[in-house]
């Protein structure tokens, strides 16, 4: 049988690692969330601050994805995705904790375990989807592979809720972190046991680009900042001026850095591709939609609705179960069609269901929200199923690996504004006694806003490329 780069296992077990790996990193991106009502009571915490429960590990996750590229390439794949487990357990371990101690410093213990899974999530979405790349050795594989990896991070993010729903039913908010550390346990030893021998680490082609890791750091924290602390302290207020104007700033210095960096983390060449700078696009506003979905509908459900912790999970369950179920049969799929018009038709079936949402009733009930998440997750699995490949061969080959590090590091900066931005519209309509009705309605108006545009920026880039193609060819 074929062996991975790091000399692993066969195939199929690279691809069970891959895909329990990435399931133990999303467990919690959206499990968290729907705990954020649980946790509010029980802490007193503000809408800010629970924001900023979500936002802590999202920043963390987007941070250590391009490093953990770097270093899995020097010290090895495998070695990255079993410390990414490792960090993960640790990081599940303090939530536990979070939970136990006095509510005047569980805030503090559980950004701290935010931050350490974050960490480790960010190492696990590169490593596994290495691991998982490196066995799919013939095109038959890679387009059963690759789709199913996907999929297993849509899943992930899936159960995250009815896990935590499950156990918060029956015992406190911080005992919601223990199942991620038992996922997070066995998929180590199970890492661990198929290790590759021990091997040199290999010179490094590729610096770490420590300021360009910095400013991009600095400059996506300082913007959720701004927008989550906007509504507190007034959007003319000192404080807020000067984060903004520091995120703009910072912007700027990174492109500068970019600019003139030896190995830069993002190398700005990339931008030049109309395609890559589309999937980019793309896969920014799907994850800002998936999270800023659950964000907003857990605040709606459990504080208007009175719904439990799983009540809310039965409902925002149908957006992951059909974008689980679309993953592979568009994986199958894409041999027959274009995947930039899977793509399109994915961000345009998003913008769709979610438009609907943000008509619902009040009072909607299981079926009306069902049926609408349902058809939000068919286009969320479409899209999620083609963009990394999108982005990969819309560039030179010798770029495509860093073109699909990039990517997912736009995803996660989407997972990262999207409860930014949506909560921030949730906190400034329902501030004062508003109608929680209106919050839901405008921050879903606005995640379809989101989507829809990048479905038309796409529609229009791939036919302006496809008729210069067809000029070129007479």
């Amino acid at each position: 049988m074929p062996e991975s780069v790091d000399g692993a296992t066969r195939p199929v077990t690279s691809l069970v690692l891959g895909c329990v790996g990435i399931l133990t990193a999303y467990l919690p991106v959206v499990g968290v969330p729907v705990i954020l009502g649980e946790i509010g009571t029980a802490t007193g915490a503000s809408t800010a601050e629970l924001q900023w429960v979500t936002a802590s590990g999202l920043l963390a996750l987007a941070a250590a994805v391009l490093p953990s590229g770097v270093l899995g390439h020097r010290l090895g794949r495998h070695v990255v995705l079993v410390a990414g487990l490792a960090l993960v357990l640790l990081g599940a371990v303090v939530g536990v904790v979070a939970g136990l101690v006095p509510a005047e410093v569980a805030l503090g213990w559980l950004y701290t375990g935010q931050v350490v899974i974050g960490l480790g999530g960010g190492a696990l979405l590169t490593s596994t989807l290495a691991v998982v790349s490196d066995a799919a050795t013939t095109h038959h594989r890679r387009g059963l592979y690759i789709p199913l990896w996907a999929s297993s991070l849509v899943v992930g993010s899936g159960l995250g809720p009815f896990v935590s729903g499950a156990v918060a039913t029956f015992t406190t908010w911080g005992w919601t972190f223990l199942p991620l550390a038992v996922v997070a346990a066995g998929a180590l030893a199970l890492a661990v046991a198929v290790a590759p021998p021990a091997r040199t680490p290999r010179t490094m082609r590729q610096g770490i680009d420590l300021p360009g890791q910095l400013t991009s750091a600095a400059a996506v924290t300082a913007l959720v900042y701004t927008i989550i602390q906007a509504p507190t302290t007034g959007w003319a207020s000192t404080p807020t001026v000067v984060s903004g104007g520091a995120s703009v700033l910072l912007v700027a210095a990174f492109v500068a850095v970019e600019a003139r960096a030896v190995s830069p983390i993002v190398p700005l060449r990339l931008f030049r591709s109309p395609g890559f700078v589309v999937a980019a696009l793309a896969a920014t506003s799907i994850l800002f939609a998936i999270v800023g979905i659950a964000f907003v509908l857990t605040l709606y459900l459990s504080g208007h609705q009175h719904l439990s912790v799983l009540g809310v999970a039965d409902r925002i369950g149908f957006l992951y179960l059909f974008a689980a179920l679309t993953g592979p049969v568009v994986g199958y799929a894409h041999r027959y069609v274009a995947m930039s018009t899977v793509l399109v038709t994915g961000l345009a079936i998003s913008a769709l269901g979610v438009g609907l949402l943000a008509a619902v009733p009040a009072e909607a009930g299981l079926v009306a929200l069902a049926w609408r998440l349902s058809l939000t997750g068919i286009g969320v699995g479409a899209v999620l199923s083609v963009v990394s490949s999108v982005a990969i061969h819309s560039v030179q080959s010798g770029d495509a690996g860093m073109a699909g590090a990039t990517n997912t590091l736009f995803r996660q900066v989407g997972a990262a504004l999207g409860p930014a931005v949506a909560g921030t519209i949730w906190t400034t309509r329902t501030t004062g006694g508003g109608p929680a009705v209106e919050g839901l309605h405008v921050s879903m108006l606005a995640i379809a806003w989101a989507l829809g545009v990048s479905a038309v920026l796409a529609l229009l880039t791939f036919a302006t490329s496809s008729r210069r193609a067809r000029l070129a060819g007479r």
